[in-house]
């Protein structure tokens, strides 16, 4: 492979280490070898990757692991430049309001030979589920990732899924231990009835936060929607379950906003002993909230 450098390594100001070990890498420091050391044989720079890189260490989210930056025999990056990239995009503000420091720790290696390049990030990619060490890792993820998605939620507009990152849903499913709880009865409900886990895992949770949510109202709540015994024909959860069993198009991805709000529906008229003589609910209608359930802003 052939190894060439835009700029020559020696130009830079901040030297490497001799050898692997933390580095405190300041937005200068990272802006000083992405112009210095990256090596012109590098990816082309992903704007969405550094943008999501960037949103996580703003919030604060940024963890220091193995994944470190890497550098070649000669002294050019040969892995990490996204995340250089995102740290010279940085204010020292910003980084000392995240973390009350104006760096953030990345391991660096240095001296690794430069034809490893075609071997890193082309292992297996790792999803959220994978990082999550629960029974039901997928069903839990899906549950954080459709609660991150609602703590901003327009109540005209359903959140958009593709822009969270796996920081923020793994942040979120440490503040949610209510999904974990859970999972097992969702998914249980989900193979007697088709009810979308992801959606129903999100509006439970929700509601073992309020009062009217009770560990046996969602013992109720469950029973039903599993076995589908019970004598009343307007009972919210036999109107939630026969929906989904009637239209199996309910639990496809694509449905989400009409598979969380008759979910969310169904709910409130349960929790609040009410009959349900029709579920649905139409695209002119406001997104259902959980009954009781509040979303709490940051500096509120």
């Amino acid at each position: 492979m052939e190894n060439r450098s835009a700029l020559t390594p020696a130009e830079s100001t901040y030297p490497l280490p001799t050898d692997a070990q933390v580095v405190e890498v300041t937005p200068e420091m990272a802006s000083d070898w992405l112009s210095t050391r990256n090596w012109a044989n590098n990816r082309r720079m992903s704007t969405h990757t550094v943008a999501k890189y960037l949103g996580d260490m703003k919030g604060g989210l940024w963890k220091l692991t193995r994944q470190g930056i890497i550098f070649d025999t000669e002294g050019q990056l040969i892995d990490g430049q996204h995340r250089l990239r995102a740290v010279a995009n940085l204010q020292r503000e910003e980084l000392e309001e995240a973390y009350g420091v104006a760096w953030i720790p990345f391991w660096v290696y240095p001296d690794e030979p430069t034809d490893t390049f075609d071997a890193y990030d082309q292992n297996f990619r790792r999803t959220v589920a994978h990082l999550i060490n629960d029974p039901h890792p997928v069903a839990v993820a899906a549950g954080a990732r459709f609660l991150t998605s609602l703590k901003d939620m327009d109540p005209w507009s359903f959140p958009r899924f593709s822009r969270l990152t796996s920081a923020e849903i793994l942040q979120t499913k440490a503040e949610w231990p209510e999904l974990t709880r859970m999972a097992g009865d969702v998914i249980a409900t989900r193979n007697r009835s088709r009810i979308l886990p992801s959606a129903h895992m999100a509006a439970v949770a929700q509601a073992s936060r309020t009062p009217l949510g009770t560990p046996e109202k969602l013992k109720e709540w469950f029973d039903v929607l599993t076995t589908g015994a019970t004598s009343n024909a307007d009972d919210p959860r036999l109107r939630l379950r026969e929906r989904f069993l009637r239209d199996r198009t309910l639990s496809l991805t694509v449905n989400r906003p009409l598979a969380y709000s008759m979910i969310v529906k169904a709910w409130n008229a349960h929790a609040k002993g009410e009959d349900l003589l029709v579920l649905r609910w139409m695209q002119t209608e406001q997104i259902p909230q959980v009954e009781g359930f509040t979303w709490i802003k940051e500096g509120e």
